[in-house]
């Protein structure tokens, strides 16, 4: 076998490989973007947990505060603090879930962004390979 022709088969191996390595780049960053995505989602949903944890106990505290200074817990002050803060730990979970989901889909677009990167560098790479196979055929055969 001429040199010529083992360098053509070396350069299609490469490619081969390149392609290869490409796609598994891919594939790990897809992985890699998923675990994250996932991540934040399990981050929002202590955070979340923790927040509803809050209102319960403001709650109970408010209620005891009002109980402990004689005013009605059915008054109306009572009944407008308790709602003022429901509405405010909503408004906070509403923020912090969008905050989350948000974060989950960067993720997701960060890694797909990778994922594609990495199969056409494997591909560019691969066009690398088959053009220096063009190129050592043409000078040994053209």
């Amino acid at each position: 076998m001429s040199f010529a022709i083992a360098s053509a088969v070396i350069s299609g191996i490469g490619a081969i490989a390149n392609i290869s390595a490409g796609r598994k780049a891919a594939k790990a960053a897809e992985r890699q973007g998923d675990a994250q995505a996932a991540t934040e989602r399990k981050v929002t949903a202590e955070r979340i947990r923790q927040i509803d944890r809050e209102q319960m106990l403001m709650k109970e505290e408010t209620k005891i505060r009002t109980a402990g200074s004689r005013i009605s817990v059915g008054s109306k002050s009572t009944l407008e603090v308790l709602a003022d803060q429901r509405s405010e730990f909503f408004r906070e979970k509403l923020i912090t879930q969008q905050v989350g989901a948000s974060a989950a889909t960067a993720a997701l677009d960060r890694a797909g962004a990778l994922s594609t990167q990495a199969k056409y560098q494997g591909y560019s790479s691969a066009l690398g390979g088959i053009s220096s196979i063009f190129s050592i055929l043409g000078d040994k055969y053209g």
